[in-house]
């Protein structure tokens, strides 16, 4: 089972930077990557939250791509997750949910699961480091690819680390990707 990480790791954003989207049939999960362009008319009175679109070869030159976060599914006071996964790394954002998703721009710094994409050396994924995380067509997940020719935008990988993500003891670990926002 896939660790789903995505988060945009740079200090202080604006909030021109951060949005809300309504999760897809099928849900989503953190690290995926989708494409924003209109607002969800589904929303009545709507000003702020986008619709959600997959991204196909059509639009890979366009520059609205935003990756899915982790966080926004505590909704009881104590932070407990009702009827959730306990393992935040292992939720689903379900059909219809709003999520929070940081625009992928340039300089930007996000950290993305090594297995959340598609593409990547899984018995080095330190190879990989200098290869671009790109969308996937048809899908939300991105793929690594050597080149980013083409794409209106990408991360680059320019190191991997170890995150802790608790398991028994606090012991679990996984790799993920350090990219800029190209």
């Amino acid at each position: 089972m896939a660790n789903n990480i995505g988060y945009c790791t740079t200090n202080k954003l604006s909030s021109t930077h951060i949005a809300k989207a309504t999760v897809p049939v099928g849900g989503l999960v953190a690290g995926n990557l989708v494409l924003l362009n209109d607002l969800d008319n589904t929303i009545t009175n709507n000003f702020e939250v986008y619709a959600t679109t997959q991204p196909t070869t059509g639009a890979f030159e366009q520059t609205h791509f935003a990756m899915v976060e982790n966080g926004g599914f505590e909704t009881l006071a104590d932070g407990r997750r009702p009827d959730g996964q306990p393992d935040f790394t292992q939720y689903t954002f379900e059909a219809g949910e709003t999520i929070t998703a940081v625009f992928l721009d340039a300089h930007l710094t996000y950290e993305v699961g090594c297995a959340t994409v598609t593409g990547g050396t899984s018995s080095d994924y330190s190879s990989d480091i200098g290869k671009y995380i790109v969308p996937a067509n048809a899908t939300y997940v991105g793929a690594v690819v050597s080149d980013n020719t083409g794409y209106g935008n990408s991360l680059k990988i320019v190191a991997v680390k170890y995150l802790p993500v608790g398991g028994n003891f606090g012991l679990g670990y996984v790799q993920t990707y350090v990219c800029i926002a190209q």
